[in-house]
């Protein structure tokens, strides 16, 4: 077995790290993670938690490896909650890593075993096929919350197959420039620099870290051989299977071809640059305090934008600072110490861990895509309801009055307090699989992410629903999402969330625009998406940075609402009034009253 590590300019945002960690004690034992929003206090925090791991790995009296892993993970999650419960919060959110094992028996096939923290990307090629396996495996990765590790996964390995870790925007980024597909020709680490090289003006702002690991093709899997550099954190450990001689050759080979790629690169600015930079600034800035005093926040923005993207290319921290400290004078962000609860959700007892929400009326449903049951609160009276249903509820949504639930595979099942009615949808074409869902002036709306289709479905008295493609053939661009669960609202207008986590407005089936995102700090994962005709604002959950986010219909950002108490948003609704805002966090209901 053969194992690379590449760096993507890891020193291009200060404070983000990324690391891999490999065990000399326990052979085989793997960390390979990305740690934002840095402290001083959690500059080491993956370093700690890999020697747990790896300490607690060799003490298990289990014999099993998945066994053994599974005592150590949970050992890894005691570390991780007691760092929470001492008060110190700044890594939740911020952490995403993977723990794994490769098991290599005398006989049989290599075996992996592994777990993750928040969101990593894991690919296995085989043959010229190349799995997204997070994506096949779906939620049994991981839990909806990046606090801990979630389930162990465990699987054989085949002769010649290729694994692939990357970090989230590494990952997107070799996606698109095809060069996770690409990688399944290179045969070694060479080949791996040579078509990522070719891929250098792409890649230069990219950051992130990708560990490979290649199993030889008809040969017995030897024990992996690991040699560790000096602490130089621009260059990547080299794990391989050569003698020193030939490693420190390599190390020389990387200082010539690195480049963007492997090293944080970036070109030396003359002073007289680095002049010229300083005064475009200073105008921009002025330019800037004059549209604020005249009360044109979004040009205010723009200019300033415009301002920090100079100077941290140019790295003229102090300035940076400056314009960040003004940037935030524009946020509008709210700090929530205390959240009001509305409601703890008994999971347990409920047979029910929720992760959808709908309000319609004064009723919460909260459901889950594998529970067949609903849990309704009234949110006057405090009345709460268990509604088990014949299916699994899927996906809903609400109407002023009704929830409505889809049940796979056809089944629509609309609840208006006391009474339900259930319609079946007509298939709109072969292997229709409706992935997210919205609804609008008395029609339900589903988007296809396979199909790459958004469907309506008109809610009449009959019992059968007819089915018409609501995006117009002829549009010059279609949503393209990065996930199944993209989300999506309507308003008259649909906005639909990109895989680049941009949102699109389309209207009566045409693209109209990609809204420019005036917010601050800068929005990096959209995880719900709320509107109405009724209400001014797009509403947006950022779970991995513990904020609620609502921005115009032009794109300036309007409010921010962040608690450290939003450790696990789920949903977000807002009251047919407009004055407050319903969030799920894991399973406790929080309102914010505007």
């Amino acid at each position: 077995m053969k194992i690379f590590e590449f760096y993507f300019n890891p020193r291009e945002k200060k404070n983000r790290i990324f690391k891999t960690f490999s065990s000399e004690k326990q052979k085989g034992l793997y960390l390979v993670g990305e740690l934002g929003n840095i402290i001083p206090q959690n500059a080491r925090l993956l370093q700690r938690l890999f020697l747990l791991l790896e300490k607690e790995y060799g003490l298990s009296p289990l014999s099993q490896g998945k066994d053994r892993m599974k005592h150590a993970l949970s050992k890894g999650n005691e570390f991780l909650a007691k760092e929470s419960k001492k008060g110190n919060t700044d890594w939740l959110g911020n952490i995403h890593c993977v723990a794994l094992f490769f098991a290599t028996p005398r006989k049989g096939l290599p075996e992996i075993f592994f777990a993750t923290i928040g969101t990593m990307n894991i690919w296995l090629g085989r043959e010229k096929r190349i799995v997204d396996i997070e994506k096949t495996l779906g939620k049994t990765l991981q839990p909806h919350h990046v606090k801990a590790f979630g389930n162990v996964i465990s699987g054989k390995l085949l002769p010649g197959d290729k694994l692939f870790i990357a970090t989230k925007e590494l990952s997107l980024a070799l996606q698109k420039e095809g060069l996770l597909k690409g990688s399944l020709a290179a045969q070694d680490e060479s080949q791996l620099k040579a078509l990522f090289t070719s891929k250098q003006p792409q890649l230069k702002k990219v950051q992130g870290v990708l560990f490979s690991a290649f199993l030889e093709r008809g040969k017995r899997q030897n024990k992996l051989s690991l040699l560790t550099l000096p602490d130089l954190p621009e260059l990547p450990r080299l794990p391989i299977k050569m003698d020193r001689e030939k490693a420190i050759f390599s190390v020389f080979i990387l200082l010539l071809l690195g480049g963007m790629i492997f090293l944080r690169g970036g070109s030396l600015f003359s002073d007289k640059e680095t002049q010229v930079a300083k005064e475009t600034i200073a105008a921009l800035r002025q330019e800037a305090d004059a549209a604020t005093a005249g009360n044109d926040e979004r040009e205010a923005f723009v200019l300033l934008t415009k301002a920090l993207d100079l100077a941290s290319s140019k790295e003229i921290r102090p300035v940076q600072k400056e314009i960040e400290e003004k940037l935030l004078t524009l946020a509008h962000i709210e700090k929530i110490d205390n959240p009001q609860a509305v409601a703890d959700i008994p999971a347990k007892e409920i047979g029910l861990i929720p992760q959808h929400m709908v309000l319609a009326g004064n009723i919460l449903y909260l459901s889950n895509p594998s529970s067949e049951n609903i849990y309704a609160i009234d949110i006057r009276t405090n009345e709460k309801t268990l509604l088990q249903k014949s299916a699994n509820i899927k996906l809903g949504a609400s109407l002023p009055q009704s929830g409505v639930f889809f049940e796979e595979p056809d089944t629509l099942l609309e609840i208006t307090g006391a009474t339900e009615q259930e319609k079946t949808l007509q298939s709109p074409y072969p292997n229709f699989h409706p992935t997210s869902m919205a609804t609008f002036e008395g029609s339900a709306y589903f988007w296809d992410s396979q199909a790459r289709q958004i469907v309506k479905y008109p809610l009449t008295q009959s019992s059968a629903l007819s089915a018409h493609l609501w995006l117009n053939p002829q549009t010059k661009q279609r949503p393209e999402t990065k996930n199944s669960n993209v989300p999506f609202a309507i308003d008259r207008n649909i906005w639909i969330v990109s895989k680049e986590n941009k949102i699109e407005r389309y209207f009566s089936g045409f693209y109209q625009e990609t809204l420019s995102q005036l917010v601050f700090p800068k929005i990096q994962e959209i995880s719900e998406l709320y509107t109405r005709p009724d209400l001014s604002s797009l509403y947006i959950l950022e779970a991995s940075q513990k904020r609620v986010v609502l921005i115009s219909k032009s794109g300036l950002v309007q409010k921010q609402y962040e608690s450290p108490h939003f450790d696990n948003l789920l949903a977000l609704q807002v009251s047919p009034d407009g004055k407050t805002i319903y969030l799920l966090n894991g399973t406790r209901v929080f309102k914010i009253e505007q």
